[in-house]
């Protein structure tokens, strides 16, 4: 079995995956572009689905002591505030055996990383190309830099360079729709109260999401979400934006939603990018998961969820497939993860994700630790 493994990207995926290799005997190690993991990005809510993959490496007590399980995630229509569905919490835990957990992805970051083995972490390390040997890989960073494993694992986002390096540039496509992000002390808002978890709907491109991200519950968190034609020249960074701006996009919304947004001191507009499904998820000694593999619209709120599984399932097939070859591994794992994450895709991208009462048990119900393996088609597993 192949036992070097480097990880490009510390996200949600990357340190996920580099904690179960650890966890396994692989040795691992994590390369990242950036100088420090640091309390930037948004809020993330984790479903069963996602939480009981940081269940098994012990990690929920210490995310618990920052983040939180709301009491009920609530849908309202945008103006009146009629409530359209509602559901506890504690009913998806006692359901499917892992909490939800809503979270500052930073804070996530910031505790998965700190997590990994002494010395394994390595920051400032922007990759810029992949050697693929044929028995290892070597990889080329921006400070001159090299370093070499016996396989690569690409968790390196959305704009992910190995991605790029398997299939050629390509950038992603713009949905069409932005998200306006908020997050500002609750004591901005003069005594308003916002409930704990609330969607405000116009319809599935237009709607406001509000919720706390931490156990104190002394912050408030706004995604707004609204449809925006044409985003400059293909540049889509983030860019601050007033509130006047966002309140006139929300023209009509619930009075209580207006309140929440006329109070943010900053806002900043994220472009929604997405990708068609990937041709291939590995070659070679190179594979990618996350979102440098699906890249989805977060209107499902199971981006990070799908990079937890993607992580357990990737080490699951490396230790099931049991020999130095690690084509057999990947794919075992495509096999096993691309029906799932095109599934999840396309419901994400209809929009409508928990406005009405629906089943869930097919999204938090799955396990990556137990679900039966498939065997791809042309690779015969352990033999049979």
């Amino acid at each position: 079995m192949s036992r070097s493994v480097a990880v490009v990207g510390a996200g949600i995926g990357g340190a996920t995956a580099a904690l179960l290799l650890q966890k396994a005997g692989f040795e691992c190690h994590v390369y990242e572009q950036t100088r420090a993991v640091t309390r930037i990005g948004a809020g993330i809510n984790l479903y069963p689905n996602g939480t009981r993959v940081l269940q098994s490496l012990g990690l929920l007590k210490g995310l618990f002591t920052i983040g939180l399980q709301h009491d009920v995630k609530r849908s309202r229509d945008f103006d009146t505030g009629r409530l359209t569905y509602s559901i506890e919490c504690k009913t998806l835990e006692d359901l499917y055996g892992a909490p939800v957990l809503t979270i500052h992805r930073g804070d996530l970051a910031q505790i998965l990383t700190s997590a990994l083995k002494p010395g394994t972490l390595h920051l400032a390390r922007s990759l810029t190309a992949l050697d693929d040997t044929g028995s290892n890989v070597r990889l080329m960073f921006a400070d001159g830099s090299s370093e070499q494993a016996d396989i690569v694992i690409g968790a390196d986002g959305v704009n992910s360079k190995v991605r790029e390096i398997l299939l050629g540039p390509e950038p992603p496509k713009y949905s069409g729709d932005v998200a306006y992000r908020g997050l500002f002390p609750i004591s901005l808002l003069n005594g308003f109260i916002p409930e704990d978890h609330a969607k405000w709907w116009y319809d599935n491109r237009l709607f406001v999401l509000i919720y706390y991200i931490a156990a104190a519950r002394d912050e408030a968190y706004f995604v707004a979400c609204a449809p925006e034609p044409v985003w400059g020249k293909g540049d889509y960074s983030p860019m601050p934006v007033t509130s006047e701006h966002v309140l006139n996009v929300f023209r009509g919304f619930h009075p209580d939603v207006l309140r929440v947004l006329g109070a943010a001191p900053e806002i900043s507009r994220w472009a929604i990018l997405e990708r068609d499904p990937l041709p291939l998820w590995s070659r070679g000694r190179i594979v990618v998961l996350g979102d440098a593999c699906h890249p989805m619209t977060p209107y499902m709120g199971q981006g990070g969820s799908m990079a937890l599984e993607d992580a357990a399932m990737l080490v699951r097939c490396l230790q099931a497939a049991g020999d130095s070859n690690p084509d057999r591994a990947f794919k075992m794992y495509e096999t096993n993860r691309a029906p799932r994450t095109r599934r999840v895709q396309v419901e994400s991208r209809k929009g409508d994700w928990q406005r009405y009462d629906m089943d869930h048990e097919w999204v938090m119900g799955y396990d990556p630790f137990t679900v039966p393996l498939i065997e791809p088609q042309s690779v015969a597993i352990g033999g049979k």
